[in-house]
């Protein structure tokens, strides 16, 4: 369960970074038939719906959106996972600033913000 007012406090940045690491789990459960598919998928969606509550820009909104229809799409068999790659592309890159955060405030123990 989301800790809704940890997680409204919580750069869009870092939401989006969690988010696609559940997301590229999803996709990963999926390819590989793993038992822990629907937690993953649960878990996503927890994140997503409590994401497009509040905390976006219009276009976040727009694309999570996507990102959730699509999710939903592949748990209800709609289509055969493609896109799977570009959507963790896409997640990728708040992935990468995530890890990035983490590597800068380990090496300067300061209050960074954003």
């Amino acid at each position: 369960m989301v800790n809704i007012e940890k997680w409204n406090a919580m750069p869009a940045s870092i939401k989006m970074g969690n988010i696609g690491s559940e997301v590229c789990r999803v996709i990963n459960c999926w390819e590989k038939k793993s038992p822990y598919l629907q937690a993953s998928f649960e878990r996503s969606l927890e994140l997503i719906d409590a994401t497009l509550n509040k905390g976006l820009s219009a276009g976040g909104i727009r694309e999570l959106r996507l990102v959730r229809e699509w999710l939903v799409e592949l748990m209800c068999g709609a289509h055969d996972g493609a896109n799977g790659r570009a959507i963790k592309a896409y997640f990728d890159t708040f992935a990468l600033h995530r890890e990035s955060r983490a590597y800068f405030k380990a090496l300067h123990p300061v209050s960074i913000s954003g």
